[in-house]
């Protein structure tokens, strides 16, 4: 990709934290390399609870590690599903960043808050809106244990794009990772340190590179 600048906006929308770290802490650090804006926004964080203020907090560790902004809301995986109060609510968040790319999960994940979060973002950025911020790059996220884990056979991810990482930018994806004790499972399952490492070194594999993020390019207007 040609460089990019301060001038950049990258917003990248998960439901909850640890999704950032999996999919698009690869995308995060390489953005930051280029002195690009990158928001990270979640959208079912809150502290209301304890345990999502456990979670609020290991978004703040990974967030020092990764340097991102956070941007959150307390959005439940069940009203995204269909409701046109929180498309309307990403229409406002996407006018409010200006995101030049926008990273989201892809919607043959296997977890539902993933694609409900998916189809309502997809409304959210349609080209066909009488007014407010057309992203011009969308690009859909691989989110290990998810993606990888679907049996949506009619809507895998074949991923078209991608990120290479090197040694560091790894070293800093599983640091993040560790950072979410309590999501972090031992190998041989993907959400694991070794997990990050072989899913990177297969994708690297299909592009040239030592390591890589993949992701599949919904949209790139130039």
């Amino acid at each position: 990709m040609p460089k990019r600048s301060k001038d950049t906006s990258v917003l990248v929308v998960v439901p909850h934290g640890d999704d950032e770290v999996l999919g698009f802490a690869g995308a995060i650090q390489y953005f930051k390399k280029q002195r690009a804006k990158v928001v990270v926004h979640f959208s079912h964080i809150s502290q209301a609870t304890d345990r999502k203020t456990k979670q609020f907090n290991d978004i703040q560790k990974s967030m020092k590690i990764l340097k991102y902004q956070m941007s959150f809301n307390s959005i439940t995986a069940w009203d995204l599903d269909g409701d046109r109060s929180n498309v309307l609510r990403f229409e406002k968040l996407v006018n409010e960043h200006k995101p030049d790319y926008l990273f989201i999960p892809h919607p043959g994940d296997s977890h539902q808050d993933h694609v409900n979060l998916h189809n309502t973002i997809r409304s959210a950025v349609r080209v066909n809106k009488t007014s407010g911020h057309i992203v011009p790059k969308i690009l859909l996220g691989e989110i290990i244990s998810s993606t990888d884990n679907t049996f949506n056979i009619s809507n895998n991810f074949n991923p078209n794009f991608y990120i290479p990482m090197d040694l560091n930018m790894m070293d800093n994806k599983c640091e993040a990772l560790q950072a979410y004790s309590g999501e972090v499972v031992s190998d041989p399952h993907p959400r694991s340190s070794d997990g990050l490492w072989v899913v990177a070194r297969k994708r690297g594999q299909e592009c040239g590179q030592r390591f890589a993020e993949a992701f599949q390019l919904m949209r790139w207007i130039a």
